[in-house]
């Protein structure tokens, strides 16, 4: 009978600790680390000494992951250590994100092979010329990271000015400061969604005023340009929203009040195949919508038309 009291008491005891071994904000849960991360965060130098034990050898990475992230104040060492030598690059990751020895995280950018642990240490580093040379490198998974953290403006300009990828050159360009360099994207870039960044950047980052919005109705644009430079040729024939591989470009573009403007406008007419007309219109600053109408001057057959208007 006394036997059961006690392991009734245990049992209580037990349950009291898993209760109040919530983890804290962002960190992982994990049973047989729980315990242990709560009484390390008390100052128990056991308890923080059996998760280096953990982090260095269990065989479960997500555990291995739960006492590295757990550790109060770990070691520099041992965080180098981790982050360089584990076998799994999710844990080598959480290491890398509470390292400071920048000689450690420029190795780690520059020996790693893996994703985690190289986008870690790029949000750590302090090293410029590093985070430039990763930025606008033409095939490394991380350079949208060291973008984010990448100040020299010269190099984000260049990077959207000759950058061959879309999203990196609209990482870049959310990093310019400068609003002549924004407006200069704005209005000659060739890529209609980079044009559109700018302009709206202008708009929020700067306050200006003399910047529309395109919307479409009923159809949409696929290739934009400013009156004065040349319009690439309208992309593949969109498909309609909804379709398998709907490759077509969203319509909420921005664009500068005052400046004319040509576009290539696919249309799915009532009485026209799948094709893309040329209209040209004068942005005012407000909305402009796309939409198509019919030609009073051509018999059956649908036209598009822009209707601009003063924001009120």
């Amino acid at each position: 009978m006394a036997n059961r009291a006690s392991r009734s008491a245990r049992s209580v005891a037990a349950s009291v600790v898993v209760l109040t071994a919530v983890p804290a904000a962002g960190q992982l849960a994990n049973p047989r680390t729980e315990g242990l991360i709560v009484e390390c965060k008390d100052g128990k130098r056991a308890s923080c000494e059996k998760l280096v034990e953990i982090a260095r050898n269990d065989k479960d990475r997500y555990t291995r992951l739960c006492a590295v992230r757990g550790i109060t104040d770990p070691a520099p060492a041992f965080l180098a250590d981790v982050a360089q030598n584990d076998p799994d690059g999710s844990v080598r990751g959480v290491a890398a994100e509470r390292i400071t020895d920048q000689a450690v995280l420029e190795k780690i950018v520059l020996t790693d092979t893996e994703y985690s642990p190289r986008a870690a240490a790029l949000g750590r580093i302090s090293n410029q010329a590093l985070l430039a040379k990763v930025a606008q490198s033409t095939n490394d998974d991380c350079r949208r990271v060291a973008i984010e953290h990448l100040t020299d403006q010269a190099v984000l300009f260049e990077i959207v000015r000759r950058g061959a990828d879309r999203g990196v050159r609209r990482s870049a360009l959310r990093r310019l400061t400068d609003q002549g360099t924004v407006e200069t994207i704005g209005r000659a870039d060739p890529d209609i969604v980079v044009q559109s960044d700018a302009a709206e950047r202008l708009r929020e980052a700067f306050g200006r005023t003399d910047v529309a919005t395109l919307k479409c109705q009923g159809t949409w644009v696929t290739s934009l340009a400013p009156e004065s430079l040349p319009l690439p040729e309208p992309e593949s024939p969109p498909r309609r929203p909804g379709e398998t591989g709907n490759t077509r470009t969203a319509c909420d573009l921005s664009v500068f009040a005052g400046q004319t403007y040509r576009a290539w406008v696919w249309m799915y007419g009532l009485f026209t195949s799948k094709e893309a007309k040329l209209v040209s219109f004068l942005p005012t600053s407000g909305t402009c919508v796309v939409s198509v109408g019919f030609d009073p001057n051509q018999e059956a057959l649908w036209w598009p038309t822009v209707t601009c208007r003063e924001s009120p």
